[in-house]
């Protein structure tokens, strides 16, 4: 007994057979949805194939045709795919036809679009399925990594045994600030990463058509969905990527820009060669999400004599220079240095160091460019600290195997009248405000506000005792003044409280020291 076939769905599926069907007329989808001649005729056509709708259901959804979520505007874009699938079924009952060309691997295909993708399904350029694991079965980490990172951490413990770098910049190595992507990080995989052979790329598809292809992009640079052409993607950031696949897939699926997403889920290993002053030098198989400054960090960093200012990314015949200082100020500059497969990194010897002491937020030894000058270095130190001494800076230089101090103002230097020029070597001093305060004055006993107050606004005793406010307790009378004379021995002055029976107002010294008496240490008592 056939089923009865009331649902929207299913009238919408029947539509969708008959406009495949050699009996589909030319009126219009909406009457082909709601014509019981139209019922008819599509569970004739199903009839006459040998199918029934569930399988015809079945196989639409594998394809990415989810009748559920088609509009009836819709129906004509969809006419020759479903012609596929009818034909396709049918050849399968009829034994006469194979399988269709392979599919791209579909992965929960009911799954909304936002569900993140956590298995490991790899397939290889074709779409046919090489491999399945679960997100428990899922390795951590490669033994090639596993060993990179073993490396790093060797490196990082012995820079702290040592103290760390000498030279800023250093410690960004092995104070684990730059770790190691690994090639299962692909998720973090930023829009300028640029891919290559052996990246599993997913792209998922909601909407109108819902799908997963996961595919390994193949030696020839390309992966290959079913119904369209292969994608070329090697040499393409990621974010290049997305715009290829949407154009391509467009012409076998039907969504909007915003309902593709495209991914990385597995990056690909590649080697990287580090020479130089790196405290590891040799191999290193890492992940290509890796930037040439986590690559190094694998290698634990230049060592005390290393550069990090002039370090070199060589790949094949062009030479790039990595600047540890500009990244450090932008890191975005990462970016700038992807990695690919025997890309070379060498570390120089460290050849311009200069070192700079006492008002500087980081008093350090910094390697620096030629081009730079005092300022600049000035800058790299975090700035001068709230109490630098502005009227000069010292530099402690060697000169024809003689040892000078040459002195410039601070303020010119800072305001760029004045360009220093620095040299290998030198030691830049600059001084802190040693002289202590003199201009105050002090008040202390009977007042609600005792303590140290400015003498240029408060030169006399009446304005001091005003801001100071004696409480209930304060002696009206007279008070004390503790003065300390030029030969630094102390005189108390006996004097009226200003203003008590017309006494005067008191002028006061620097340094000056206002006892303000109580009354209880006066107090008249009977014998």
């Amino acid at each position: 007994m056939k089923p009865a076939f009331h649902t929207k769905a299913t009238v919408l599926l029947f539509s969708l057979c008959l406009m495949g069907s050699p009996l589909a007329g030319p009126f219009t989808q909406q009457a082909k949805a709601q014509s019981s001649a139209v019922m008819q005729m599509a569970r004739g056509e199903l009839d006459k194939r040998g199918l029934t709708e569930s399988e015809v259901r079945t196989r639409l959804l594998e394809k990415g045709i989810d009748v559920d979520n088609i509009a009836p505007a819709d129906y004509p874009a969809y006419q020759g795919r479903v012609t596929a699938v009818l034909n396709e079924l049918e050849a399968e009952k009829k034994g006469k036809g194979s399988q269709a060309a392979a599919q791209p691997v579909v992965i929960n295909v009911a799954a909304p679009a936002t569900t993140p993708v956590t298995g490991s399904t790899l397939t290889n350029n074709t779409s046919t399925q090489v491999g399945v694991t679960t997100p428990a079965d899922l390795p951590e980490t490669t033994p090639e990594e596993a060993a990179a990172e073993a490396s790093q951490r060797v490196a990082q413990a012995a820079a702290a045994n040592r103290g760390g770098g000498r030279i800023y910049g250093h410690s960004l190595f092995t104070d684990k600030t730059l770790d190691i992507f690994r090639t299962t990080d692909g998720a973090q995989a930023p829009d300028t990463y640029v891919l290559g052979e052996g990246d599993e790329v997913h792209i998922t598809i909601f909407g109108a058509s819902q799908t997963d292809i996961q595919q390994r992009i193949a030696p020839d640079g390309s992966i290959q969905p079913a119904g369209v052409s292969r994608i070329f993607l090697k040499g393409l950031t990621l974010a290049q990527a997305r715009k290829v696949i949407q154009n391509q897939l467009s012409s076998a699926y039907l969504f909007r820009p915003d309902q593709l997403a495209v991914t990385i889920v597995t990056a690909r290993t590649i080697l990287i060669n580090v020479f130089g002053e790196a405290a590891v030098t040799g191999g290193f198989n890492i992940s290509a999400l890796n930037s040439a400054f986590n690559a190094l960090s694998a290698a634990g960093g230049p060592t005390a004599i290393g550069s990090v200012r002039k370090i070199q990314h060589i790949r094949g015949t062009t030479k790039r220079t990595m600047d540890l200082y500009a990244f450090m100020s932008d890191p975005t500059v990462q970016y700038n240095f992807d990695l690919q497969n025997n890309d070379i990194l060498h570390v120089p010897v460290a050849d311009k160091l200069v070192s700079i002491q006492g008002a500087v937020k980081r008093p350090m030894t910094y390697e620096m460019l030629d081009k730079e000058t005092l300022a600049d270095l000035i800058r790299y130190a975090g700035g001068l600290t709230q109490d630098v001494y502005p009227d000069f800076i010292q530099i402690q230089r060697y000169v024809n195997g003689e040892e000078k101090l040459l002195e410039w103002n601070l303020t010119d230097v800072l305001n760029g009248r004045e360009k220093v020029a620095l040299v290998n070597g030198d030691v830049v001093r600059v001084r802190s405000i040693n002289k202590p305060m003199d201009t105050f004055v002090d008040i202390d006993g009977s007042v609600y506000y005792p303590g140290r107050f400015d003498f240029g606004a408060n030169p006399t005793l009446k304005t001091l005792i005003e801001r100071a406010q004696p409480n209930e307790r304060a002696k009206p009378d007279f008070l004390l003044v503790e003065r300390t004379r030029p030969d630094a021995t102390i005189e108390v002055i006996t004097v009226p409280f200003p203003g008590y029976n017309n006494a005067p107002d008191f002028a006061l010294q620097a340094k000056d020291r206002v006892h303000i008496l109580d009354l209880a240490s006066y107090r008249d008592v009977a014998s």
